[in-house]
């Protein structure tokens, strides 16, 4: 019955993060194309936006399951959310910001989230490294105990 219910909510989690994804990557598209982002590249930055948030949120699953900290990843998953909730927002209501405020905004986003996501990718690089070397290590220990007796 547990896994059931398991299926049935990662199911429903699956539906709603694609919902959500499309409905907001149609919001910051048309952000885009209204500040300044030139009409054949504006289908990008909503994926600038939304992309990070996905990679943020995978990786903080990845340390939970390692019991490693995660607190920085939940953090960078709630700033994206009031990135993308911002970019919501500014679509819904143009004009709650200076012109050229958002479009500041608009053209930081792009390698602020190339800065972050590879900071994390490095992260996960690192940590995944320790967790060999205490296998390895570990392992090590093994072998000498059973070696001994």
């Amino acid at each position: 019955m547990t896994k059931y219910i398991a299926w049935i909510t990662a199911s429903l989690v699956s539906l709603i993060a694609l919902g959500s994804f499309i409905l907001s990557y149609n919001a910051l598209y048309q952000v885009a194309l209204s500040n300044s982002i030139d009409m054949r590249l504006a289908w990008l930055w909503p994926l600038l936006v939304d992309a990070p948030l996905v990679v943020f949120s995978l990786c903080a699953i990845v340390a939970y399951f390692h019991s490693e900290d995660t607190w920085q990843l939940w953090s960078l998953v709630a700033l994206y959310v009031i990135v993308t909730m911002g970019g919501n927002i500014i679509h819904a209501w143009p004009d709650m910001l200076p012109a050229l405020v958002t479009r500041i905004v608009v053209t930081c986003i792009p390698p602020l989230s190339l800065l972050l996501s590879f900071e994390v990718l490095m992260a996960q690089f690192k940590n995944s490294i320790k967790r060999q070397q205490v296998t390895l290590e570990l392992t090590r220990q093994l072998q000498r105990v059973t070696l001994d007796h």
